[in-house]
């Protein structure tokens, strides 16, 4: 057994195979020791087959050797069916987890979006009832600053009246002569110079001449000034219309002094119900003698129903210029400052 002849069937090559060659460099081939027989080179002295052996071996050496080629065939195809079929399985495994841990994590990953999804819409839920919320706190704050000032009003005006409720301000056991307005507007230094001035005088006949302060507009000054004085009635004139002059290039401040002068005579005539009034202006100062003057005067008015009003002021009333300072002058004309009106005659002015 052996020899060339014998086992040249299963050498196709006398060399490596060329797929070993990829394994085995070419350079290495000197460390190769091959087998010579009849002076032909067979084989190397070890070497591995790179090839299935059933594929080498020819039908020859199954005669000598007793081997069957296709119940080798067929048991190599058996057993590569089971190692496929074993691989498959494998495969099929391998799948299956995978199939299942992918599902796991597809399930995990949509109850995840889920809960984002039920997480945002809370969110925005909450922002939602958060804005309505702001939104209500705003309109209650506006509503609360409304009603600390409407408060602040009514308290202003309780306080008021408690002080200069109408009890305090007329005896009703004694009829007054006639009730002071000062008329004002934006200078609280000249207000508080003319009440020192009428205070001054005042104290023994407060009762007879009823003391108020008449404002024109909103000067917080003068307003603060004004309610400073426990003996004085405040009243505040408040008039935020268009004033339309008759003729072009008239002063506004004119007819805004007149609606004023108005409303304060309607409010003293008619509200409080005095028969005369003094008007001043707030940049004046009275006399030791102004409340004798204009007590004297009222008995006066009583007796002539011809005379219009009585004025304390004369422009001409300097000392070189007067002759008699006790000579009381009759005149068609007066200048508005400080003078007296009857209830009467203001009633007339206005249907004439």
């Amino acid at each position: 057994m052996g020899g060339k002849d014998h086992a040249s069937a299963r050498y196709v090559y006398s060399c490596l195979s060329p797929i070993t060659r990829f394994l085995f460099p070419k350079d290495d081939d000197c460390l190769l020791d091959y087998l010579n027989e009849d002076g032909q080179s067979i084989e190397p002295t070890w070497y591995m087959p790179t090839i299935p052996m059933v594929l080498v071996n020819s039908s020859e050496e199954t005669s000598e050797g007793g081997f069957d080629p296709k119940e080798t065939m067929a048991r190599n195809v058996c057993e590569v069916r089971i190692l496929l079929f074993a691989i498959a399985a494998d495969f099929i495994y391998i799948q299956m987890r995978l199939f299942g841990t992918q599902s796991g994590y597809a399930d995990r990953l949509v109850a995840a979006v889920e809960s984002e999804s039920y997480c945002t819409s809370e969110v925005r839920l909450l922002i939602d009832q958060i804005s309505i919320q702001q939104e209500r706190i705003v309109s209650l704050e506006e509503k609360k600053k409304s009603q600390d000032q409407e408060c602040g009003k009514l308290r202003a005006l309780v306080h008021d009246l408690e002080r200069k409720g109408a009890q305090n301000v007329v005896d009703k056991l004694q009829v007054p002569v006639a009730a002071i307005v000062v008329m004002a507007c934006n200078r609280s230094n000249y207000l508080e110079r003319i009440i020192k001035s009428i205070l001054k005088y005042q104290r023994s006949v407060a009762s007879k001449f009823p003391l108020f302060i008449s404002q024109d507009g909103p000067n917080e000054n003068v307003k603060h000034k004004a309610l400073s004085y426990n003996q004085i009635t405040y009243m505040q004139h408040l008039d935020f219309g268009i004033v339309q002059t008759e003729r072009p290039g008239e002063l506004i401040a004119y007819y805004k002094i007149a609606s004023h002068c108005k409303w304060a005579l309607d409010g003293l005539f008619y509200k409080h119900n005095f028969t005369r009034v003094i008007i001043l202006e707030d940049d004046m100062e009275i006399s030791p003698d102004f409340f004798n003057y204009f007590k004297a005067a009222a008995t006066l008015m009583d007796k002539d129903r011809t005379i219009m009003a009585v004025s304390s002021w004369n422009d001409n009333g300097h000392k070189q210029f007067v002759h008699d300072s006790k000579f009381l002058y009759r005149s068609d004309f007066f200048p508005g400052l400080g003078w007296m009106l009857t209830k009467v005659t203001w009633a007339e002015s206005l249907l004439g």
